[in-house]
This record gives C-alpha cells, structure tokens and sequence, in this order.
C-alpha cells in the first residue's frame, strides 16, 4: 500500500486549517482510496497556535508533529506528499517545512506537490530575502507539480525566478462535503445556546480590528446598525477560531450588542462550519468562515483584517475580486462607512432566488480537474 504525506497547520487551533485538511483528505480518498494518508503539521512556535496533534484536530485522524525546520527526516518512509491546501509560503523560517525544507536534500524519489498554497504577507522585493526568494523558486523547480491559491501568489512565485506552471485554483474547501445527518446541527447549536431560529439569525464573528483605533469609527457604524436589526432579527456572536483570541473577542462585539447571545460551547472545525450554514446572514472575519458561507449558499459581509500593503492584497480581497463578490467586501482600515454594505446584504438575504450556487459549481468543476492533474503528477491512480 502506498503512503502519501499531508502536511499543512493542522495541528493549530483554527478551524480553516482544520477544514482544509479534511476536504483534501476526502478528495483525495475518493481518486486514491488504497492510498493511507499521514497527516502532518510542524510545530509552529508561538503560543499564539495552541497546537494539538489530537484526533480531534485531524477530525478524523490523529495529526503527526514534524520539526519547524529545514530536516526532511519526517517524509522517510512516504511515497508522495501533498503540502497545503491553502496552506502558507511565508518567509519566517518556521514555514520552511512547506518549502520542502532545503530543496535540494529532498528525496526525488518523494514526488510532492503544492496543492493551493499562498503566499500571505511575502514581499518579493526585500532585498535581504533574496536567499529566501531563491529558496522558494527552488522548491517549485523540486516539486512534481506546483499550484497556488490567488493571482497574488501566482506572481509571487514569478519573482522568486519559477518559470514552471502554476496554475491557480479554487481553495479545497470548496469540494468539503459535509454528513447529510450532520445538517440540522447548526441550526441545534443554535437553539442550543437560546437562539431562536424562528426568527431570521445574523451571525456576527469579528476579529483583532474590533480593538483597533484605527478602525474605530468603522465598528461604531456596523455595531450600531447590527443592534437597530435586534428587533427583527437574532444576533448571535461567536468565534470562527482560537488563534487570534477569537473568543476574547466576540465579547468586546456583545458589549455594543445589548440582547445578542453568544455561543460559548466548544465546537468542533465542522460545527462550526454547519453552524454557519444554518445563519441567514454571517458578519465575518476569518477567510474560511466567508468560504463556509459561500459553500453552504449564505448571504455575508466579510471584514478583511488582512489587506497589507506587504503583498498588495490579502487572500480575502483576491477571493472577493476573482468571484465577483465586492458588493460583499468590507475593510476596516479603508471605510468607516460599512452600514449601506450590511443592508445591502441583507436585502440579498431576503431577496427570492438569490444564490451563490453557479460561482460555487465552477469552482468544484476547477477544483475536480486540479485534483485529477495533481494525483497524476504524484503517480497515485
């Protein structure tokens, strides 16, 4: 039986990581189902991560610690390794596992492939990071097949000297699929916490820009006109995941949300993403709680915390822009005005027919055609 290697962050607290491993796994399952998957995450150092190579994190699989280093010692043993599906090239030495550590010591008998990767916050014009660029450049020249999540990594990986094809595909997640059973319990963690679904329910999960100065007048704007809609509507806050203090958070939202309530109960990577599909609009922060709304067809607002001029985009600001979603967008440090956005939403919302369902198919189709090219390339069929 041949192995393939998974690596990605997901052993982290953050419930995108956690999906993201999940919907690879389950692609993957159904092209090569006599392949045994491992799954693997290095120990990102921080306390911020509050890492966990539990079962619970893997979802369905317990997640194998790997060294945050350039050692290639933990893909001994593997026939093939997937790195991401989403996952980050970044130019801190901790991510270098997904840079195949020191390209040239990899093993060419260990096919590997870049499966959405993105580069977050990674300037390609630091001229001290030139060693980095090169290494980056030649980890797409080691790799049997090299594909990347946005437009902005597609030219980040250019800079750094690759020539090769990287083309640019729909994040995994977008192919999750979710237990048929399963699809009430967002709607029961919601009575569950004395919502009344009865009722149209706004979800609200806000990020690190809430405590922001800069973004003051911005949160004065979207609080106060969430709190006008508590009369016909159910505010409900929570957060999407634990890594940026998330749950800390929400409670300085529900201090200008007098009547909301708030979902204190630990969910897992997947209620969360059911409870998202069971809200009838979602104010969000993080990239995959906006991916979870689009996937399961819910009307959102997203707040994109970030937009930096490191990269000139950000990973949210690409989505919205390649599928057409700007009348959805938001960010904090460019508007203080975001009320006509969220009423805008919500008429959608309301509005009969409204759908995100042909954007999402094109999206599966692409992805269907990019798993089928990847397997190939590793020699899995």
């Amino acid at each position: 039986m041949k192995r393939i290697g998974l690596l990605g962050a997901y052993s982290i607290d953050n419930a995108g990581d956690q999906l993201l491993g999940f919907a690879v796994r389950q692609a993957l399952r159904a092209r090569a189902p006599a392949v045994e998957q491992v799954l693997l995450a290095p120990a990102l150092r921080g306390d911020m991560w509050r890492h966990a190579w539990t079962v619970d994190r893997g979802l369905d699989v317990e997640v194998r610690k790997i060294p945050a280093d350039d050692s290639t010692v933990w893909a001994r043993g593997l026939d093939a390794v997937v790195i991401g599906g989403g996952e980050l090239v970044r130019l801190e030495p901790d991510f270098r596992p997904f840079l195949l550590g020191e390209p040239t010591d990899w093993d060419p008998a260990v096919p590997a492939a870049w499966n959405a990767v993105g580069a977050e916050n990674a300037p390609a014009y630091l001229v001290d990071q030139r060693p980095a660029y090169r290494l980056v450049r030649r980890c797409c020249e080691a790799l049997a097949y090299v594909s990347v999540r946005n437009e902005t990594t597609a030219r980040f990986v250019r800079r750094c000297g690759f020539a090769g094809p990287a083309p640019v595909v729909p994040d995994p997640t977008m192919l999750l699929s979710v237990p048929a059973s399963s699809a009430e319990r967002g709607a029961a963690i919601l009575r569950d916490a004395g919502v009344d679904t009865r009722r149209p329910v706004i979800g609200v999960s806000v990020g690190a820009s809430v405590r922001d100065p800069r973004a003051g007048p911005f949160y004065k704007e979207l609080l106060a006109a969430l709190a006008a809609r508590k009369g016909a509507a159910e505010l409900v806050l929570f957060p999407f995941g634990n890594v940026y203090g998330d749950v800390e958070l929400q409670k300085v939202a529900l201090a200008a949300l007098p009547g909301a309530k708030r979902i204190d109960a630990p969910l897992t990577a997947l209620e969360r993403w059911q409870l998202i599909g069971a809200l009838d609009l979602h104010v969000c922060t993080r990239y995959h709680a906006m991916l979870a709304a689009f996937a399961q067809d819910v009307p959102f607002v997203v707040i994109d915390e970030y937009l930096s001029d490191a990269g000139g985009s950000s990973k949210i600001r690409d989505f919205v822009v390649a599928t057409d979603l700007d009348g959805f967008y938001l960010c904090p440090y460019l508007t203080t005005r975001p009320r006509q956005k969220l009423a805008n939403a919500s008429a959608l919302a309301e509005a009969q027919g409204f759908s995100f369902r042909e954007r999402l198919e094109r999206q599966q189709r692409d992805l269907g055609a990019h798993y089928d090219a990847m397997t190939a390339a590793l020699d899995l069929k």
